[in-house]
């Protein structure tokens, strides 16, 4: 299984852990969300304080939609 850790570097402390299998729980803390994309990509926008999650947006990955128009 693959997991994803994401913590402080300086202190190590866990901010979230989520497994990539189905199904499986995450953890993280309580000031802290996260979303899975699934054949999705993420929008990022920049804002003079860093980069954020484009809210209710994400790129449709329209790969093998050629054999669906035939």
């Amino acid at each position: 299984m693959t997991t994803v850790v994401v913590y402080e570097k300086g202190t190590r402390e866990v901010i979230a852990a989520i497994p990539l299998a189905n199904g499986e729980a995450a953890v993280c803390r309580k000031d802290v969300e996260f979303q899975i994309f699934n054949d999705t990509e993420p929008v990022f926008t920049e804002v003079p304080g860093g980069i954020i999650l484009k809210a209710n947006s994400f790129f449709l990955n329209m790969g093998g939609m050629e054999d669906a128009e035939k």
